[in-house]
């Protein structure tokens, strides 16, 4: 998972506004860091601000409805081996929920009934629904489409797009996505569902844990770093290995928030990934960068990549003596990757227009 990888997912997502793909651990604590993220990126798109208050509602509602669902694949620590994940996609002016759990074969024919049933229902009806089982309780068995769904379905004024992929011979993965846009944007054509689909099927076979794409202010990169914080401390047992990973995650989160490039729209957009890589992860993350930058950088991160651990150590001895903090986005945070990184480190530079390159880079820890 190297930056040509980083690369070709900035391209896949090269329209989304957000971007955020998670597969961990799942807990209140994590809805309320998800839910810090989206809106801070909300707030700061003046075409979406509207919609704050019915995505936050409904983020929550998906994440619980992996809580309760997912069975062990949600538990502390345990990812087993059909893992839950949680896409969230800003696109123009809509918003894509999308949430993917394991669920026993026996209940599909159940939940598909009843998801049908939501999604045929006129606004009134979905009422009329919701007023009888809160008062029988007999729509919110573990099989699914209980109260928080219909309300999904009332919030969102949108049907639940819905697939079913077998897995095993007894479970599937359950896919459910929730579609979002201005009550007046009747012109609005939603994305396909196959491309959540297909981003999901990616993030199994390539064993990334999480990916964003958006704006990389200081109080966006907050939520990430805590985020995987909390999912460290239960993916990996050995401490040494622990800090060196979260040291390189707040280092190139930190890297992008204060060195990338600023879109049309003012913003600091950028990319970051981590997956798992044998027994370590691998963190990447990219940024657009002036094309007159490139050669001096390209020339800083060679320099460290010639260096030993003690030609590191020196090198971090001497900026420290010299106040080199954060030449083109290159000082001690750098030396600091390639030293928890024992230099195993990629990058790449790759021209996006006239002014501007795309510059990633991946660390193996």
């Amino acid at each position: 998972m190297g930056p040509n990888h980083l690369l070709e997912f900035y391209r896949d997502l090269q329209g989304d506004n957000l971007s955020f793909i998670y597969k961990g651990q799942f807990s209140d604590s994590i809805t309320d860091k998800l839910i810090e993220l989206s809106e801070f990126n909300i707030n700061n798109t003046e075409e979406v601000r509207k919609l704050r208050n019915k995505v936050s509602f409904i983020m929550v509602e998906s994440f619980q409805n992996i809580v309760r669902h997912g069975g062990e694949n949600t538990d502390v620590g345990q990812r087993g081996e059909h893992p839950s994940t949680f896409l969230v996609r800003n696109q123009g002016n809509a918003f894509y929920i999308t949430s993917v759990n394991v669920i026993e074969n026996r209940e599909v024919a159940t939940l598909k009934e009843k998801l049908d049933k939501v999604n045929t229902l006129a606004p009134e009806d979905l009422k009329q629904l919701f007023n009888q089982v809160l008062a029988s309780n007999s729509f919110t068995d573990k099989g699914g489409a209980g109260l928080g769904l219909i309300e999904m379905v009332r919030k969102s004024g949108e049907t639940i797009d819905y697939d079913f992929k077998e897995v095993t011979p007894g479970k599937s993965y359950c896919f459910m996505r929730m579609k979002l846009k201005q009550v007046d944007d009747t012109n609005l054509d939603f994305a396909p569902f196959s491309v959540d689909k297909e981003l999901h099927s990616r993030f199994i076979d390539e064993d990334i844990l999480m990916l964003y794409k958006g704006n990389f202010s200081q109080k966006s990169v907050v939520p990430v770093l805590q985020m995987m914080e909390e999912n460290m401390h239960d993916m990996i047992d050995e401490l040494t290995l622990q800090k060196k990973t979260f040291n390189v995650l707040v280092e190139v989160l930190q890297n992008i928030s204060k060195h990338g490039g600023i879109n049309n729209k003012g913003k600091k957009m950028g990319m970051f990934i981590i997956g798992e890589s044998g027994d370590g992860f691998v963190v990447s993350a990219g940024n657009l960068i002036k094309n007159d930058e490139v050669a001096s950088l390209r020339e800083q991160l060679s320099n460290l990549a010639g260096q030993d651990a003690g030609g590191l150590s020196q090198l971090y001895k001497k900026y420290l003596r010299e106040g080199h903090r954060s030449e083109a986005g290159a000082g001690l945070g750098l030396i600091d990757i390639y030293r928890d990184s024992e230099s195993r480190v990629e990058f790449d530079f790759s021209p996006v227009n006239e002014t501007q390159s795309f510059y990633s880079i991946a660390i193996t820890v």
